[in-house]
């Protein structure tokens, strides 16, 4: 390989370490939104119109976690999972280019 590629190769490492301290918090999970019953036998809930309530979920040692977050803490967890999904981008892209310069012998 060209030494100038390997520079270029070594530049966009450095570009994508800068990347991924700039991500912020982190949250690996999904938030979604089920649907709930209150209990309430005159409630449209009990015709099949389900309340839906959002939560934050995780898959932990091979169990679902739910945690309630509700209307206040959505944007947040939102937040965080965008910047989890962001930062999994980032670290793929950096497998790639280290390979192609552990392919060359030539490490950062």
């Amino acid at each position: 390989m060209h030494p100038q590629s390997v520079q270029k190769l070594k530049r966009r490492i450095q570009t994508l370490r800068a990347r991924m301290a700039d991500v912020g918090p982190v949250m690996r999970g999904s938030v979604v939104r089920l649907g709930t019953t209150c209990g309430h036998p005159r409630c449209h809930c009990a015709r099949g119109d389900k309340h839906l309530q959002t939560y934050f979920s995780l898959n932990r040692d091979g169990k679902t976690v739910l945690m309630f977050l509700g209307k206040s803490r959505e944007v947040e967890a939102r937040r965080y999972v965008g910047n989890y999904r962001r930062l999994l981008a980032l670290a793929e892209e950096m497998t790639t280019v280290m390979m192609e310069l552990v392919k060359q012998k030539d490490f950062v």
